[in-house]
């Protein structure tokens, strides 16, 4: 089979909703599908892949790769996907790829002309997931780890502050609690609308593919994250 006639499908069920996107290996969309509120994730999910397929005329017999994010963000959205994608590549013999949902998030946001991102995410009890990326032609390269912390735990971090994009699931109320505490000038722009995260997981994996794909997890394991900034 050539390059021109291989896919990836990839989805999303840990961040904004369920969302899927269906693109060739060169990176070329052909199809995306989202839903910001779904009633049911699991049945939505099945719906979006059936809809991408059927819009991009190929059928799961033609995906090459199957890709998704794994997390952090919802448990439930993280165990309903990685449970999918198990069926789907047990049934069909697809390879599957996951990649962290933080750095996907940023991925969507290095068009945004900015030295940093910050990918946040809700973890509960007041505590965010997040991580922070470098943008080095159009390029992430990691600050941080993976973390889980308050958002006052970052102010120390201001060096990191300049020049930044924050993209994610967070509110105004959020943005206020970093006005109060970031008392410096500040560069900054704000990412919190949904989108289909697919599309990150697509550019992740057409990235790595193009280097060999020798980075690639592709055990269907949650990404979780317990560990603190300290």
């Amino acid at each position: 089979m050539s390059d021109k006639d291989r896919y990836i499908l990839a989805f999303d069920t840990t961040a904004f909703g369920v969302s899927v996107s269906v693109a060739t290996i060169q990176g070329r969309l052909i199809s995306t599908k989202f839903e910001i509120k779904p009633e049911n994730r699991s049945s939505k999910l099945f719906n979006l892949i059936d809809e991408s397929l059927t819009e991009a005329g190929i059928g799961l017999k033609d995906i090459d790769f199957l890709c998704l994010a794994n997390g952090p963000g919802s448990f439930t959205g993280m165990r309903i996907g990685l449970a999918i994608a198990k069926s789907l590549s047990v049934n069909l013999g697809i390879e599957t790829i996951c990649v962290p949902t933080l750095r996907a998030l940023a991925v969507e946001a290095t068009v945004m002309s900015k030295e940093h991102i910050w990918a946040l995410l809700p973890a509960g009890r007041g505590e965010m997931f997040m991580q922070c990326f470098r943008v080095e032609n159009n390029s992430l390269f990691e600050l941080t780890r993976q973390t889980i912390s308050t958002v006052e735990r970052l102010f120390e971090f201001k060096e990191l502050f300049s020049s930044v994009v924050f993209v994610g699931m967070f509110d105004d109320s959020l943005l206020n609690q970093f006005d109060k505490g970031v008392q410096f000038d500040h560069d900054w722009l704000i990412l919190n609308k949904p989108f289909p995260l697919s599309v990150g997981v697509v550019k992740l994996v057409v990235n790595g593919l193009s280097e060999g794909g020798k980075d690639f997890e592709k055990r269907l394991l949650p990404n979780y994250v317990r560990e603190s900034l300290y």
